[in-house]
Formats: C-alpha cells, structure tokens, sequence
C-alpha cells in the first residue's frame, strides 16, 4: 500500500523461499520491473507530469535462517578404559549421547529446532596429539568414505593415510558418538 505522502508499507503474510547458502539470513528481493511506485506533479493551473519509480528492488525479505548453538557443559566425556580384557583385548568401544549438548530455532520459516543430522569433520593427516604405544608413531586423523573418523599411525614421523587404525570416532543420525579403540595409547 501507498499513502498519499509516498509512504510505503510492505506487509509479509507468509514465509518466502529463499536461496540455500551459506547466509542463512539474506534477503530476495521482488523482481525489477514488476512494480513501479509513480508520483504525480499537479500545478495551479491543473498541469500534471509523472514520474515512476522501480519499486520492485527496492522491496527485499530478509530471511530469519535457523540457528545452531552448542553447550560443551552438556556434552559426555567418553573415555575408553583400555585395561585388556580376555574377551575384548583393545578392540573397545564406548558411546554416549551429545545430542543434549545442541540446541537451535528453527527461525520465522518455521519447523523443527531439533538438529536434524549430526557429521564428524576433519583435516585429513592432521596429528592427534597422541602416540601410538608399540610404534612411538604420532597418530593423524582422517575422515573415511562412511563419515567416521580414525585415527591412523603415522610413518617416519609423517602422515600415513593407510597406517594402521589406533581409534575410530562414529557418529549416528541421533547424536550418539562412539569411540572405539584399536591399539595401544601412548600415556
């Protein structure tokens, strides 16, 4: 709507679609050319001349993307005991829920607050900050094909993509991690 003063009021009745990248509140615009704002010059003498506006790009919506917050404060510690067993030996896993430790809004758009996937990311060949026992290697991290982490020895004081699996670090659609150890940590 416009008021005889040339106020214009933009009035939102719904949520509108906007791109999918990565700034989850940017704003889309009306296309140029689709409204036009015209105003109107009257003299004394009831002369008029008008001039018009493209309104169009001049009209945005500015998205209100979800938000993702975390809380360390409620996220478990998960600690393998690695004191072998006759049954397991080392191959041992742990697992706890971090889902508590997510929270977020969903936004003006609407739906669920709730994380709706959880991923594991890392720079592959990245050291660990921890030594394999049997080797003194250094272990480096890499993500694999199925998005679990492992944490492979190194080779000569390097990187070694194919060294042996020291640990591995899962995480379910859920938020349930699993640390699953495989050799010996150096303490």
């Amino acid at each position: 709507a416009v008021s005889n003063t040339g106020q214009v009021t933009l009035t939102q009745k719904t949520a509108i679609k906007h791109p999918i990248d990565s700034d989850p509140d940017d704003a889309v615009s009306i296309a140029a050319n689709k409204i036009t704002l015209e105003a109107t010059i009257t003299d004394r003498d009831s002369d008029t001349d008008t001039a018009q506006l493209d309104l169009g790009p001049k009209l945005s919506f500015k998205d209100d993307g979800p938000t993702a917050t975390v809380d360390p404060t409620k996220a478990p510690t998960l600690q393998v005991d690695e004191t072998a067993s006759q049954t397991t030996g080392l191959n041992k896993a742990v697992s706890a829920e971090f889902a508590a430790a997510f929270s977020g809004s969903a936004g003006a758009d609407g739906g669920d607050a709730a994380p709706s996937g959880y991923a594991l990311n890392v720079t592959n060949g990245t050291a660990s900050g921890l030594l394999d026992t049997a080797t003194g290697q250094a272990i480096y991290l890499y993500l694999n094909a199925n998005g679990v982490v492992e944490g492979r020895v190194g080779s000569g004081d390097a990187a070694n993509a194919n060294g042996a699996v020291a640990f591995t670090v899962a995480v379910s659609n859920t938020g349930q991690v699993t640390l699953t150890q495989k050799t010996a940590i150096k303490h």
